[in-house]
C-alpha cells in the first residue's frame, strides 16, 4: 500500500501519502488497543488464579495447625504414660489409639491417662502370666 501511495502520489497532489499514513497511525492506534486488552485480560486472569492459591493455602495451613495439635497431644500423653511407667512403644500406641477414639477433641484429661495406665499395666500382667504359664493358655 505504502509503494502504490508513493507511486500514485504525484497524480494525487500528495493526499495518497497522507492517507497512507492515517491507516498506519489507525492500524499502530488498533494494535496498541488490543496489546492493553490482552494485558488487563491477563491481569485480571493472574489475580483471580493467585486469590484462589491463597484459599488453598489458608485450607493447607489450617489442616496443618490441627495436625499438630493432635500430635502435640499425643507426644504429651505418651509422655505422661511414660512417666507412669508405661514401656514407650506402648505408650505412643494407647496415646494414638485414645487420639483416634477422641475424633476432634484433643486435650486428654489426667484421669483418661491414668485409665489408659491401667489399660497397660494390666495387659503387661497378662502377658507375664501367659508366658509363665508357658503359653499354655486354653490348652489342657
Amino acid at each position: 500500500m505504502v509503494i502504490a501511495a508513493l507511486l500514485t502520489a504525484p497524480a494525487t497532489g500528495g493526499t495518497s501519502v497522507v492517507a497512507v499514513t492515517g491507516l498506519g497511525f489507525t492500524t499502530g492506534t488498533a494494535g496498541a488497543a488490543v496489546n492493553v486488552t490482552t494485558d488487563i485480560a491477563d491481569i485480571i486472569k493472574t489475580n483471580k488464579e493467585n486469590s484462589e492459591i491463597m484459599i488453598i493455602c489458608r485450607g493447607r495451613n489450617n489442616v496443618a495447625e490441627r495436625l499438630k495439635k493432635h500430635f502435640d497431644e499425643l507426644e504429651r500423653v505418651a509422655i505422661e504414660l511414660k512417666q507412669l511407667n508405661v514401656e514407650e512403644t506402648e505408650a505412643y500406641a494407647l496415646s494414638l489409639l485414645n487420639l483416634v477414639k477422641k475424633g476432634n477433641s484433643v486435650r486428654t484429661s489426667a484421669s483418661n491417662i491414668q485409665r489408659l495406665s491401667k489399660c497397660a499395666n494390666l495387659a503387661s500382667g497378662a502377658s507375664n502370666v501367659l508366658l509363665r504359664g508357658g503359653a499354655n493358655f486354653g490348652k489342657p
